[in-house]
């Protein structure tokens, strides 16, 4: 149901990325609580941010975007490296951040 209003915010060319495509496929790495849905646009696109919407810029290949239920998801690989890349900055001990990361 949430990816349900997600859908109906998103411009056709975002896509779901980092924590929550994460989620869409079945691997939930959001710290407890985490109900923000994370999308990514193409560099030069804006969606404007609400609560619980996080959205970043985002340059994707093709191959890095996969359609899931009638959605833009990143691919497994590249939702990987997001959100290695997402945890390896914001969980770091000395982040301010990593007092919202899981322990």
């Amino acid at each position: 149901m949430r990816l349900d209003a997600v859908r109906l915010v998103l411009p056709p060319d975002a896509v779901v990325c980092g924590l929550t495509a994460a989620w869409v496929y079945g691997a939930d790495v959001r710290a407890e609580g985490d109900l923000d849905v994370h999308v990514g646009c193409p560099k030069g696109r804006r969606i404007r941010r609400r609560p619980g919407l996080v959205v970043t810029q985002e340059t994707l290949d093709p191959r890095d975007i996969w359609l899931i239920d009638g959605l833009s998801v990143t691919s497994p690989t590249r939702t990987a490296f997001d959100c290695l890349r997402f945890l390896l900055t914001n969980c770091a001990p000395t982040s301010p951040a990593a007092t919202q990361c899981a322990t």
